[in-house]
């Protein structure tokens, strides 16, 4: 069961009904219908979420009829939650109704809110999956029990929603998720449509009036052209992050403003660069007062960092400066990382951090003191010594520049065998 959840949800949908249909057989070969029937719901659950709806349907109703006829009321409203919202994408609308009205009447008598408001084991994996049958019970229905889930999802007010939650990864390769789905290269249409949105994301929620766009990514073009062209890339811009949005209705994730643009700041879109500035930021401010919540942070903010910002655009103006800021942050997240595990004597550790901060800037001087200090430490003197020259020819040749007086002070220090208060004088 928990295997067909996780292949599932990893889009393996084959190798996903093979263990469902194993631990269906199992369950059913010892008599466990209950075990059978979260099955059958785990199953159904993955169909729906990846838009199988046919073949997700019989596995749904026999979980629907096995849990009714043993009385577990939670595990029916799981069952529920996901025929609703299956009828509502057939459209439907009689069954729809039915499953809809029972899942909101059973999660207000039982207190099951924690179907929309957390992730559970057989609940969506993107709670914003259920928003758009929500919308449907309380618009079409007149249930205020939807309009009461809705406002504790902070959806209060919301007439039209996609549905998901739109992931959008720029550290590292470039990648746009739509709830479980990858927005495939060929969507886009262009590779203008597809930077046009990557400006918008470099720009964070700020309002980019259109000629600036024009400008900034047809440069060479006048101006009619330029806006004809617009156009053209908003259209295949807006299809591919909402393929289903409705003919001639606005798109859900960009907001105009007249003539300006900008990422919906009221719609549910992760940036992994945004993340990871919190992350970051959060750990350096933590790392004198609270050294473990501060590593914790900073490790979880590089495991963000997968690569530099908008690294398959090399050449664009528009994103350099944000690229480089985000790159300094990573550097800075790294030696303070490094700091914090030379001071609990994770030496190792500590070294692995300046090697990637070198990998990236070899003359970032600061990475050279912790390694010296941390190889003195670790009793290896020969790579104290090279350590430094390594240094001072990095600096010379990228900079122009000698050692820092503090850098010298302390590689003199360890070569004459200073005990370890030469490292913590200058670290």
């Amino acid at each position: 069961m928990g295997l067909c959840i996780t292949t599932g949800l990893l889009g393996e949908l084959e190798q996903a009904q093979t263990y469902a249909r194993t631990g269906l057989e199992l369950a059913l070969s010892v008599h466990d219908l209950w075990c059978a029937n979260l099955v059958r719901l785990a199953h159904g659950s993955v169909l729906t979420a990846w838009g199988c709806h046919e073949e997700a349907l019989p596995w749904l109703l026999e979980a629907e009829a096995g849990f009714a006829e043993c009385g577990d009321a939670f595990c029916l409203a799981n069952v529920h939650l996901w025929l609703a919202m299956l009828y509502l994408r057939l459209e439907r609308k009689a069954e729809f109704a039915e499953k809809a009205t029972r899942l909101l009447h059973s999660v207000e008598e039982h207190g099951f809110h924690d179907l929309f408001v957390k992730r559970t084991l057989f609940g969506p994996s993107d709670l914003l999956m259920t928003v758009p049958f929500l919308i449907e019970a309380r618009d079409r229905l007149g249930l205020e029990s939807a309009e009461k889930v809705l406002r504790m999802m902070n959806c209060k007010g919301v007439d039209k929603h996609p549905g998901y939650t739109l992931r959008i990864s720029t550290l590292g390769k470039f990648a746009v998720t739509r709830g479980l789905e990858e927005v495939a290269r060929k969507e886009w249409k262009r590779e203008k449509s597809r930077q046009l949105f990557q400006l918008l994301v470099t720009r964070k929620g700020q309002l980019v009036q259109r000629d600036e766009l024009c400008e900034l990514l047809w440069p060479e073009m006048d101006e009619k052209t330029a806006n004809r062209d617009f156009k053209v890339a908003m259209n295949a811009l807006t299809h591919a992050i909402e393929p289903r949005r409705e003919a001639r209705s606005n798109c859900f994730f960009i907001e105009r403003l007249d003539t300006a643009y900008r990422l919906n700041p009221d719609a549910a879109v992760w940036i992994d660069a945004v993340e990871f500035e919190k992350l970051a930021e959060s750990g350096l401010g933590a790392a004198a007062l609270d050294p473990e919540r501060a590593a914790a942070q900073l490790e979880a903010a590089l495991l963000l960092y997968q690569g530099d910002f908008l690294q398959d655009q090399p050449y664009l103006e528009w994103c350099s400066a944000e690229r480089e800021r985000l790159r300094t942050l990573y550097l800075r997240t790294l030696e303070a990382l490094a700091r914090l595990y030379q001071e609990r004597g994770a030496h190792q550790e500590a070294v692995a951090c300046c090697e990637r901060i070198l990998n990236k800037d070899a003359s970032w001087e600061p990475a050279y003191q912790i390694l010296m200090a941390c190889y003195h430490l670790l009793g290896n003197r020969s790579l104290v010594i090279a350590s430094y020259k390594n240094c001072v020819a990095q600096l010379s040749d990228h900079l122009g520049l000698t050692p820092m007086p503090e850098t010298t002070r302390l590689y003199q220090r360890l070569v004459r065998g200073a005990g370890n208060s030469a490292v913590t004088s200058v670290l």
